[in-house]
Order: C-alpha cells, then structure tokens, then sequence
C-alpha cells in the first residue's frame, strides 16, 4: 500500500470514529506533508518507510519558516517552527503508523522509537480583569453583533470551553443554570453557567438572534444569519482586541479557556471537578494549570519579605552608601 493511500484511510478512520473536522484537518495537514516529503525521497510504500526515513522528516520539519506548511497563515521568514509544532508533527506520526499496525497495514512500527521533542516550560497566558473589561467595552451591546460578540467573550470566559465546542452549540443545549457541551469524540458533558451568563443567552436568543432558516438549531449565528464557523470566532476576537487597543496581548479562544481554568483554580476549585468541566482525557493535563496557579501564588507577597525591605536604601547620607539611588544619580550624570 502507498503512503497516500494509508493517509487517507486514517483520515476516513477519523471520520467515522467522530472526530471534529478541525481534528481532522490539523492530521490531513501534517501526515499530507509527510507523505509528500516520502514521496520526493523516493518512498512511496508504505512498507519502505524506516525509523530514519521519520527522522529525517522531522529534522526537515525543524528547519522549515514558520506557517511555511499552513494554508491559512502567512509565512513568517525567518523565524522557524516551533517545539510545540515540532511535537504535533511527531504526534501525528506515532498515530498514524499505530493506526496502520493496528489494521494489519504493517508488522513492526518504524515510529515506535521515534524520540518526541522536549517542549519549554512556560506560563500560560491569561487575562487580567482590566483586560477582559476592556474587551467587553469595545463590544457595542445596543447591536445585535455587539450583543453576539459580548455574549462569545462571556461564554468562553464563563465555561472555558474549545471554540470547536462554542461553535457546535444548539438551541437545546442551554439551559437555565448549565449547558450541554459536545466535545472530543462526540462526549457531551454539562458545565453550568452563572445567572449573568444565563440573562445574556435568554437576551440573545430572544432579541437578538436572526436566523436565515427558522429550523436552524446552531445557537451562535453571523450577521447573515449563518452557523458561525471557527475561523470566524479567531477573526472576531482579533478584531474586539484591535478596537479595545490590547496591542500585543493574546486573545483567543484558548486564551479565554486558560483564563477559566486559572481562576476556577485560584478561587479554590477542585482539580479533579475542572478536570470533568473541561473534557481532559486525564487529571495529569488539568494539574498543568494547577501548577501556575501555585507559581503566582508563591511569588505573592515577595517583595513585603525580600531581604532589600530590611535595608535603609535611598535613606543613608550621600556618599556614606550610595545603593540603588546613588546609581541613578549616576545616571543622570549628577
């Protein structure tokens, strides 16, 4: 079998097991790369393809521009792609090759020792309240889109869900104090809702909702009247942020949902209750947050018991002990 061939019957694979399109769409992308670069090497079936084939494949993969592979983004010169991309390459590649020992398409897995790349530790980015208000405040709520935008930025900020999961709402899906959020794998799990979230969704449906077709059950529409796709939220919060002048701060939907799960944690949530709230797989991912809520929590307070509270820094006399004033002094050239 050809490596194309076994691509495309990993992806009807997806399909049929429920995978969300844009699941779907981010394993195309990447293993219609692979099969591409196999392709060029020579390496058209599948049973040809070795460990090393796959290492040389991501090493290509680590020196390509950034977006250099994305469709929808333009490519950034310069500025390579990322551990975290570089992780999903490899990711897709333990899967695929799974799938294709799994369904008899091959005897021995050439991705079994296939090294994943180690990812950088950082802070997830959240928003401050100042931020979110800001945010709110660019929306014009006297207007049925104003009204929709400020409705996204409290679900996302409310129930921490995926944009996958916000686009894929329905009618019947809210309810007074909770909604039921379909998400990986076709799961359903209900979050509930705060009662300023649940005036706004009364609000919205009521006044403000216009669909094209009466049957249309999708909740969030465009202002054509359209189920609102994904690519339109990231468009929508980019364009909230512009008016709003957060040059330089994030805002996407993910963003939105670290931010919930953040503040869920700060306020005392149980981890495990978060965990089911967001649809992880497992408590391991959940605790990643866990951790940085920890991290600020240690670094409060920090500067009421640094060591410098003790010092009598800008008090002694001139010349005695210059410390942090006497080197500004010398700044300005006194």
């Amino acid at each position: 079998m050809q490596v194309h061939e076994a691509v495309e019957g990993f992806l009807l694979d997806c399909q049929v097991r429920g995978l969300s399109e844009r699941t779907i769409e981010w394993y195309r992308q990447k293993l219609s790369y692979l099969a591409d670069w196999l392709q060029e090497q020579k390496v058209v079936s599948l049973e040809r393809v070795t460990t090393l084939h796959l290492r040389t494949f991501v090493q290509q993969v680590q020196q390509t521009d950034a977006h250099a592979n994305n469709p929808k983004k333009p490519t950034l010169s310069g500025r390579k792609v990322s551990a975290f991309t570089l992780k999903g390459y490899t990711q897709t590649m333990k899967t695929l090759f799974r799938w294709c020992v799994a369904e008899g398409l091959l005897e021995k897995d050439p991705s079994a020792r296939l090294a994943r790349p180690k990812l950088p530790r950082y802070l997830i980015p959240t928003l401050s309240v100042e931020q979110i208000e800001a945010l709110m405040g660019a929306c014009d709520s006297t207007t049925a889109i104003g009204f929709r935008d400020q409705l996204i930025l409290l679900l996302l900020l409310d129930t921490g869900v995926r944009v996958s999961e916000l686009c894929g709402l329905k009618l019947r899906d809210v309810h007074e104090d909770y909604i039921v959020v379909t998400g990986k794998g076709s799961k359903q799990r209900e979050i509930g809702i705060s009662p300023i979230l649940s005036k706004y969704l009364w609000k919205y449906v009521r006044l403000y909702r216009k669909p094209v077709d009466s049957a249309q059950q999708q909740l969030l529409l465009s202002y054509r009247g359209l189920p609102l796709a994904v690519e339109t939220v990231d468009d929508i919060l980019a364009e909230i942020r512009s008016r709003a002048g957060l040059n330089g701060v994030r805002v996407s939907p993910h963003v939105f949902r670290h931010t919930f799960a953040r503040t869920y944690l700060a306020k005392g949530g149980d981890v495990y209750k978060l965990s089911r709230l967001m649809g992880h797989t497992g408590v391991e991912v959940t605790q990643i947050y866990l951790k940085d809520v920890q991290a600020a929590e240690a670094r409060q307070g920090q500067a009421d018991l640094s060591p410098l509270e003790s010092l009598d820094i800008g008090k002694r006399k001139r010349g005695h002990w210059r410390g942090f004033q006497g080197k500004k002094s010398r700044e300005a050239g006194d």
